[in-house]
């Protein structure tokens, strides 16, 4: 099955969420995405930082959906998942991720190519991400992102 657009995604985990879901599961869904209509959501600007396009109606108490533009070269902070689980598609581009432990010492070091996944959860808990080209990608955070926090 192809899902083709964010509506549809969102619809789809949300009538089969539950919070004992597994990174797999919801990680297919994300997969399945196929879709272009992210681009009717972007507003481009000139600054050096990566855009991040949050959809109010793409979010719930359970879960959300956003994207984020990455220009080249760009990285996050590390950021900590140890309350909630994350997937990550790249739809455009690529994204190299990092994994640390909680000495942040790296564990691994992935690529992540256009139309591939990556999940984490709670262990390690610890990534961070940089793009390698200006790229896109999706994101579902599951509970919503306001649980989290950077290091």
């Amino acid at each position: 099955m192809t899902i083709t657009n964010l509506y549809n995604l969102y619809n789809i985990i949300d009538n089969n969420y539950d919070s004992h879901n597994n990174n797999q599961i919801l990680a297919e869904y994300v997969q399945m995405y196929n879709g272009v209509d992210w681009k009717y959501h972007i507003k481009y600007s000139n600054c050096n930082q990566n855009n991040n396009i949050r959809l109010d109606d793409l979010s719930n108490s359970k879960f959300e959906l956003y994207v984020i533009l990455w220009k080249k070269i760009s990285y996050t902070s590390i950021i900590d998942h140890s309350y909630f689980g994350g997937i990550t598609k790249v739809l455009e581009g690529k994204l190299t991720e990092t994994l640390y432990d909680y000495k942040f010492n790296i564990l691994n070091t992935t690529p992540i190519y256009n139309n591939y996944t990556s999940f984490i959860d709670t262990h390690p808990g610890l990534h961070s991400f940089q793009a390698d080209d200006n790229s896109v990608s999706l994101h579902l955070v599951y509970p919503p992102i306001y649980t989290y926090h950077t290091l």
